[in-house]
């Protein structure tokens, strides 16, 4: 039995600054294909080999499927048995030569890669002891839950509609702890309105 797949998440977003207003699109596109072919003991070789494609482009807005707003952001190295939070309603990063303020109130995109290459230093999301934030409850049920993305791997979620609400002072915090015994920098990216 063998079995080849590949998947494949290409975020592509825009934005564009200067006299006019700003202007943000973003472009997700997710693929999986695979082959998996089985020698049988009759002389039969069965295949399964599928794609899975799904792809979205957010317009620039504020409605269903529109974006207004980008952040990303490798984060500091979170050391072991370590946090970070971030506020959702309060980011700032540089870009474009100086630094922006981003204060999401809904999140349409979010991608969390865990830059860890080795097995057991898991990054785990959410579980903020104050204002979690976790995707209205379709992501993190509560204060104390949360989402381990294991070395190598990513968080990616996608709601093309109004998005998951993010309230300043009520629902914006969303932590990241290091379970692992090395530093972990994972890299965030947000769009949303």
């Amino acid at each position: 039995m063998s079995a080849v797949g590949a998947l494949v998440a290409a975020p592509v977003f825009y934005a564009r600054r200067g006299n006019m207003a700003d202007t943000v699109t973003g472009q997700i596109s997710l693929g999986a294909q695979w082959s998996w072919i089985t020698p049988l003991g009759d002389g039969t070789t069965p295949k399964d080999i599928g794609t899975f494609p799904y792809a979205f482009t957010f317009l620039n807005g504020s409605g269903a499927g529109q974006i207004s707003k980008v952040w990303h952001q490798t984060l500091p190295a979170i050391g072991s048995s370590s946090s970070q939070t971030l506020t959702l309603s309060a980011l700032s990063n540089t870009i474009f030569g100086a630094s922006v303020g981003v204060a999401f109130t809904s999140i349409k995109f979010l991608l969390i890669i865990n830059s860890s290459t080795t097995t057991g230093e898991d990054l785990l999301i959410g579980g903020a002891g104050t204002h979690p934030w976790g995707g209205a409850g379709l992501l993190i049920s509560s204060t104390t839950a949360t989402i381990s993305v294991p070395a190598n791997g990513c968080l990616m979620a996608v709601a093309q509609g109004a998005g998951w609400a993010v309230t300043s002072s009520s629902v914006d915090q969303l932590k990241f702890a290091n379970s692992g015994a090395a530093n972990n920098t994972p890299t965030v990216l947000i769009m949303g309105n």
